[in-house]
């Protein structure tokens, strides 16, 4: 018998598949990092014209950086999706499948990593964190995945599929931010209210 993520994978790419493409008409290019602002802090927002000018042009910055490595993620899970496809055609052993995954999960690692590295106004925590908090149950996800596929262990599988669905949970709050278009300048100091359905 297959196992249970092996079929969730391939809802999860087609799923983020169109998230995507909903979000990308109000996708973001070439704008630049804000002087002062340095990887992996938050921005505040400030009060004046100036202050606001560089928030609306901070909060651009990361919803496009947002946007790329949600468009990486996306091709490194079609990727792999293809992979399990062949697995589950029995065109890969068991032995095939945990060596691609061993290749891919490095790959996932330096999203994580990347994500974390991320630049972000301190009201959009929430939305990094997000993505930070996908990718990593993804990855580990596939991690239990390959336990699975060693020993056997249905634990480890369910397990590898509960670790999906949250990555997936978390997948919806920032792909709500990536959706909209972004707030004009005179909404730039409101709190931020995404969908928090934050997994527990």
């Amino acid at each position: 018998m297959k196992s249970l993520l092996a079929y969730f994978i391939i809802f999860l790419a087609l799923f983020s598949s169109a998230l995507y493409l909903s979000a990308a008409k109000f996708g973001d290019h070439g704008v630049h990092l804000v002087e002062g602002q340095t990887k992996g802090e938050s921005m505040d927002s400030g009060n004046n014209e100036s202050q606001d000018l560089i928030s609306k042009t901070s909060l651009q910055q990361f919803r496009s950086s947002l946007s790329g490595i949600v468009n990486q993620s996306l091709i490194l899970t079609q990727s792999y999706q293809g992979e399990i496809g062949k697995w589950m055609s029995h065109q890969y052993d068991n032995s095939t499948i945990i060596a691609i995954t061993d290749s891919f999960v490095p790959k996932f690692v330096n999203l994580v990593n990347s994500a974390q590295n991320m630049t972000f106004p301190k009201d959009y925590k929430n939305i990094h964190d997000a993505l930070v908090n996908s990718l990593k149950s993804e990855t580990d996800s596939y991690k239990h995945f390959r336990n699975y596929l060693v020993s056997g262990n249905k634990t480890e599988d369910e397990i590898s599929t509960d670790l999906l669905t949250k990555a997936l949970q978390y997948e919806m709050i920032y792909s709500e931010f990536l959706s909209n278009p972004l707030p004009n300048s005179g909404q730039m100091n409101a709190t931020v209210n995404y969908m928090s359905i934050v997994p527990s």
